[in-house]
């Protein structure tokens, strides 16, 4: 299966949570992480001449293809396979309200959980998912 690779708010306190959740989750190294604002993002961005920093989203590039929002969710729940898929049964939702749930809660996250003043080094364990 192909690798994904996860773009999150580097000083998010919600973002670094999920991505430890996510390291414990991906036994068989199936997603990469790193730091929306960090150098494999900024790489990416002159590479591809696209600017990552305009999504106020998790990011999610595979096959050469970039997912935000819900389907950034969706396509990291995809590529974990095993019993996480089970709640890919939230993707048949309508996009309208998973995309509407997804804003609120990116809208909320610092005022609800605060943020880093830079972003945390990873746990030495999960250091080879951090690119």
């Amino acid at each position: 299966m192909t690798k994904a690779v996860v773009l999150f708010d580097g000083i998010c306190v919600l973002c670094h949570f999920w991505v430890r959740v996510l390291c414990r989750w991906d036994r068989n190294n199936r997603l990469q992480f790193a730091s929306l604002n960090g150098v494999w993002a900024k790489q990416w961005e002159k590479q591809n001449n696209l600017s990552l920093l305009s999504y106020d989203s998790i990011v999610v590039i595979k096959e050469n293809e970039i997912y935000t929002e819900d389907k950034a969710v969706f396509t990291m729940l995809k590529t974990l396979g095993g019993g996480w898929k089970v709640l890919l049964i939230f993707s048949f939702l309508p996009s309208f309200l998973t995309q509407k749930i997804y804003r609120f809660i990116a809208a909320k996250r610092y005022q609800w959980f605060g943020k880093y003043t830079e972003c945390p080094l990873p746990q030495k364990k999960y250091k080879h998912k951090f690119l």
